[in-house]
């Protein structure tokens, strides 16, 4: 079961790697690089650029789902590995789930951070035309399939900024 949710683990963390690499690579790519091409893909992004917003939102919504899954899944499997590790070198019983719950976190946060932020948002960053024509097609996709949660989501969000006076 263990490898199957680090499997699961890793899959969302590339996940989370698609939204970042598709938001970033639509807030970056210009318009005049994509109109010419004339593809289903270039059109995908035209949609996407026409609708920023409702991108934004869904690849936040994705991010923040794939996040939160992934500490849900990932840090208890790490820990529950750790665990023999831990018996084998006699750690008081008192100190194998700290440990362990702080080492799952730290390789959580590791792998999250560089494979699933750092690096699509660089590759996004320097190829945004490439990126938006390759990533962009599935974040319109995934918008249009969770638009109306986007959209709960925006009404609330713009009612609280209203109790704000912004």
């Amino acid at each position: 079961m263990s490898v199957l949710q680090l499997l699961f683990a890793a899959l969302l963390v590339l996940t989370n790697g698609f939204f970042v690499g598709a938001e970033f690579a639509l807030v970056s790519v210009r318009r005049s690089q994509i109109e010419p091409l004339g593809t289903t893909r270039a059109r995908q992004v035209l949609y996407g650029l026409e609708r920023l917003p409702q991108m934004m939102a869904a690849a936040q919504f994705g991010i923040t789902v794939c996040s939160l899954t992934l500490g849900a899944v990932a840090e208890p499997t790490v820990a529950h590995l750790l665990e023999p590790v831990f018996e084998w070198i006699h750690l008081p019983d008192g100190m194998i789930h700290p440990l362990g719950y702080v080492i799952a976190l730290a390789a959580v946060v590791f792998f999250h951070l560089v494979i699933g932020e750092m690096v699509p948002k660089n590759l996004a960053m320097a190829a945004p035309e490439k990126a938006a024509i390759w990533l962009a097609p599935g974040l319109v996709a995934f918008a249009r399939v969770c638009k109306p949660i986007t959209v709960a989501l925006g009404a609330v969000a713009q009612a609280i900024l209203r109790l704000f006076r912004v």
